[in-house]
């Protein structure tokens, strides 16, 4: 398989990221088990301790360059999340809850991704980055309706080739 490693992105021939993603997903989980031997019992008071290692040793895997790779497969999004679920179990106290994330005040990885390309996008509308920057999406013209400015055209694909590719027209 001819696959391009470039600023630690693996790039397929088809560009779906899957052999990226368990790349990350296994960095992760060694880092992870790393954490785990060192700290064998979270108890509530370590709470705290849990969620700096985490968010600064296994989510930074996770979410290395994730503007480039957002996966849109539902089975490697289950995959990420798994590493993130498996994770909030070392903290004793809330391993046998559903609600850990939300106990520990975690997001999931699939909402921050959808944030930071929210905060991306609006970042290129607004001009933040450069001015030159040529997007081949358009604006929404109608003003009638509620809202702001800054709305994009939603075209329609018929084909999966262009769905998940940002601001490409969709004649195919």
């Amino acid at each position: 398989m001819n696959v391009i490693k470039d600023l630690g992105a693996i790039f397929d021939p088809n560009l779906s990221f899957g052999l990226h993603c368990k790349e990350m997903i296994n960095k992760a989980y060694t880092i992870w088990g790393i954490i785990r031997r060192s700290f064998m019992y979270l108890t509530t008071y370590q709470r705290k301790l849990f969620v700096l290692l985490y968010k600064a040793l296994v989510r930074s895997h996770l979410e290395y360059d994730n503007s480039v790779w957002n996966p849109y497969r539902i089975g490697l999004i289950k995959d990420l999340q798994k590493v993130q679920m498996r994770a909030t179990k070392l903290v004793i106290t809330i391993k046998h809850l559903k609600e850990r994330l939300q106990r520990i005040k975690l997001p999931t990885l699939q909402f921050r991704r959808i944030h930071g390309d929210t905060i991306e996008v609006y970042k290129i509308l607004t001009y933040r980055y450069c001015k030159n920057v040529n997007l081949h999406s358009e604006l929404h013209q109608d003003n009638i309706t509620r809202g702001h400015s800054l709305k994009l055209v939603n075209s329609r694909c018929h084909y999966d080739l262009r769905v998940f590719i940002f601001g490409q027209n969709c004649n195919i």
